[in-house]
């Protein structure tokens, strides 16, 4: 064998030893270098669309307690309202014994419902509420601290009231523009000639009992106004 053919078998040789080294450097590239970046950029579209589905249920779920708070809110404040507010005086039902009580007993009554500690009872029912355990400790100590913010405007509110609840010839005027049935029966008793001295008196007092009850009704439901506009979320 000559030295040429001994050359070209070293070359055929060292060429088929370049094209295995090619093919396995080749093959380390596609592995540790294609792949990988392949994958990573897999990796980083899933990310990026579980960070996109993240945030939509984020949203979904902002918005649902969003929704709940508005509708748990407005429950607590009908709640507090129907066992706090004056205006419960409307769901009572007038008993024999009711008929029976004296003006002073019904006056007493009635500015005992107008003294009420309604933000008290606005607190108590707070902690005992269904409906504000359902909701996040931020917002419980947000509805917390409005309660706590209404007395001196249920102060302010309550004076503006106390005036006229005091003053008998007020609440006389009062009863008689709202008492017209019991109006008319003083007109006719009036008319006929039997009007006395002591249905005069027993008229007044009505007149006077029915006109603070419209205050103390009227009472409740601007106090109502002021606690649901102050605690209920939009």
């Amino acid at each position: 064998m000559n030295t040429n053919t001994k050359f070209d078998l070293w070359l055929i040789r060292i060429s088929y030893i370049a094209q295995v080294g090619l093919f396995f450097l080749t093959t380390f590239t596609i592995f540790y270098t294609v792949i990988p970046i392949y994958q990573n950029a897999n990796l980083q579209e899933s990310i990026a669309k579980k960070e996109v589905e993240y945030k939509q249920l984020k949203e979904k779920e902002i918005n649902l307690y969003s929704k709940l708070r508005k509708e748990y809110s407005r429950k607590y404040v009908i709640d507090a309202i129907s066992k706090c507010s004056p205006t419960e005086i409307l769901m009572r039902q007038p008993s024999e014994d009711d008929l029976k009580k004296t003006h002073d007993v019904i006056m007493n009554e009635l500015k005992t419902i107008m003294n009420k500690d309604v933000t008290g009872c606005f607190e108590d029912t707070f902690y005992n509420n269904q409906y504000i355990k359902e909701l996040s400790d931020s917002d419980q100590q947000d509805i917390l601290h409005k309660i706590k913010s209404l007395p001196p405007s249920i102060a302010k509110l309550h004076e503006k009231y106390e005036a006229d609840f005091n003053d008998n010839a007020k609440l006389l005027l009062i009863g008689k523009e709202s008492s017209t049935r019991l109006k008319k029966v003083e007109d006719f008793l009036t008319e006929t000639g039997n009007y006395t001295a002591t249905h005069k008196n027993d008229f007044e007092n009505s007149y006077i009992e029915s006109g603070a009850f419209d205050l103390v009704v009227k009472y409740g439901f601007e106090l109502n106004d002021l606690f649901s506009k102050t605690i209920r979320y939009n």
